[in-house]
């Protein structure tokens, strides 16, 4: 770049500003194959806060239709979510949910109340997934799932976080099942037979004070708390809080501050799981023992996802595994100086020791890697730049009633960050199908690509929210990417049948259309060659005076 070349202020200035416009606008309109190799040339390096300013102001009209049919597309079998104004944080998450098998089989088999206003999210998300699943388009435009699922304190047209709309997505979906149950002939109730083992933790946490799904939510920012408090944080609950209750203190021993500012809330007792907890609840038990009288307390709670932090005696240049930080987050915690527990017996903060044990795994695994802290003065989560490596396979210890397990989880999604913020940048997933198959989901682009690519991930580019599958010993009932639309219900399959139609009109009506046009083409082409008379005889490098010759450039 000559500008890069002059050493002036305003050079410097002009080239900064133009630095900033490009990241904009390939943050606007991303997955372009060139966007690699151009960042590499850029003389400077993009100044966030400025990118964040030109994508947050209003400047980005929706795209339409024609916008869409028009951009470049390879067509994997695999359907693109359009981008509504800064939506990739739903897109991405939309499509990791499709791509767990079960999760989605189940969405789209779902039998929901007869109450139409009832189980709203469900509803949208079981209409979306079948025509992701069915539809032959290049992509759909995830409008209503917006509008039902957008949080209210979420700004529209703002990059918003994905790990904050799947918590709010599956806790609305979670509420709504409870209060509008699903009929009872519903596929789901055959399928959500206890397995033993499940059966077996049951048994024992039967006394357990509160049957229903917990949620964590904290009393400050999440960003912004002790080791313990980052340590602690699992799905966040970001409902309004008029429902949100206290949970009673389990033992004499156990007080408020043990909590580390995190409440457990539960919901009503159910004999068969949920939907979201059966396909990605599990049970884990947090102990607090006194160093001093060596009384110990203990909190049963379900959880959805587990919130992995990064050691802060962890170098950024120094490689840790995503099963390193599982091992961290289940390694026993010391509380002591300032983050001492208040022990009831001894009616004063001692040093205690923290454990958290699994008492049941779950069936799919989400883990999210807080990638960041909290700048105080900025005001903004900026991101960790820690070396992390992938695990395609984990392991959980779990402990049952007879004996310590080890459960294995394969990764089959991920959520990925591109951006030097987690208030800005952009999202887009990586996730396999049932043969192993690796796609790239970028909004409206979707391609095959190896799982190499994903592994080859360097900041900004960061794995967020990681989806990892159980290994079972035996064959599983979601083997298939899909079932059999046969098999589905009637609105399912109508739906479907609406789509492909309108879908073939549609090309249909662009077919005519373009014939027309090169009709019309030909017709002038025609007029112009009979017309020697009426015109000039054209220069060197242009056509007819009176004729528009870019008509003909394509």
């Amino acid at each position: 770049m000559i500008l890069s070349n002059d050493s002036s202020e305003a050079a410097k200035k002009i080239t900064q500003s133009v630095v900033d416009c490009t990241k904009a606008l390939m943050m606007r309109f991303p997955c372009h194959p060139i966007y690699e190799s151009l960042e590499k040339c850029l003389p400077v390096k993009p100044r966030m806060s400025v990118v964040d300013l030109i994508l947050g102001k209003s400047l980005w009209q929706e795209e339409t239709r024609n916008d869409v049919q028009n951009i470049l597309f390879i067509n994997e079998g695999k359907v693109g979510l359009t981008n509504l104004g800064n939506t990739c944080y739903m897109n991405s998450v939309l499509q990791a949910l499709v791509m767990t098998r079960q999760f989605c089989h189940e969405v789209i088999s779902y039998k929901p109340s007869a109450d139409t206003n009832a189980n709203v999210i469900l509803r949208k998300l079981q209409n979306l997934f079948a025509l992701l699943l069915y539809s032959k388009r290049r992509t759909l435009s995830p409008t209503e799932v917006l509008q039902a699922s957008r949080p209210s304190y979420f700004t529209p047209g703002q990059q918003q976080d994905s790990s904050e709309f799947l918590c709010h997505l599956l806790d609305v979906m979670y509420e709504q099942e409870k209060s509008h149950p699903p009929q009872s002939d519903d596929l789901e109730m055959k399928i959500l037979k206890s397995t033993p083992e499940e059966q077996d933790v049951e048994d024992m946490n039967v006394e357990s004070e509160d049957r229903g799904i917990k949620r964590w939510i904290t009393e400050g920012d999440l960003t912004e708390g002790t080791p313990l408090e980052r340590k602690t944080q699992s799905l966040a609950d970001f409902s309004d809080g008029d429902d949100l209750a206290q949970t009673p203190q389990l033992s004499d021993s156990h007080s408020d501050s043990t909590d580390s500012g995190i409440q457990s809330v539960g919901g009503e007792d159910s004999s068969t799981p949920n939907l979201v907890h059966r396909v990605f609840g599990g049970e884990s038990k947090i102990t607090y023992q006194c160093a001093q009288c060596d009384t110990s307390s203990h909190n049963t709670d379900k959880f959805r996802d587990l919130q992995l932090c990064f050691p802060e005696e962890i170098q950024e240049t120094t490689e840790v595994s995503v099963q390193d930080l599982i091992n961290y987050y289940l390694a026993p915690e010391n509380l002591t100086g300032d983050n001492k527990y208040r022990c009831d017996k001894c009616m004063k903060l001692c040093d205690a020791q923290r454990i958290i044990k699994l008492l049941r795994a779950p069936a799919h695994l989400i883990l999210t890697l807080k990638h960041f802290h909290y700048d105080t003065e900025s005001r903004l989560r900026t991101k960790l730049r820690h070396k992390v490596r992938y695990d395609e396979k984990i392991q959980l210890n779990v402990s049952t009633p007879i004996s310590n397990e080890t459960e294995t989880y394969q990764l089959y999604a991920a959520v990925v960050h591109s951006g030097y913020s987690m208030d800005y940048g952009h999202y887009f997933t990586y996730a396999s199908d049932s043969k192993q198959n690796w796609y790239k989901f970028n909004d409206s682009y979707v391609y095959k690509t190896p799982l190499d690519e994903f592994k080859s991930l360097e900041p900004p580019d960061t794995p967020y929210i990681l989806f990892y599958e159980k290994v079972t010993k035996t064959e599983g009932i979601y083997e298939d990417d899909k079932p059999e639309l046969a098999t589905l219900s009637k609105h399912i399959q109508d739906l479907v049948e609406r789509d492909i139609h309108a879908y073939d009109e549609e090309l249909r009506k662009q077919e005519e259309k373009k014939k027309c046009q090169r009709g019309r083409h030909i017709s002038l082409l025609r007029r112009n060659d009979n017309s020697d008379d009426e015109n000039p005889p054209p220069s060197s490098c242009r056509g007819a005076i009176d004729m528009q010759t870019n008509q003909f450039l394509f």
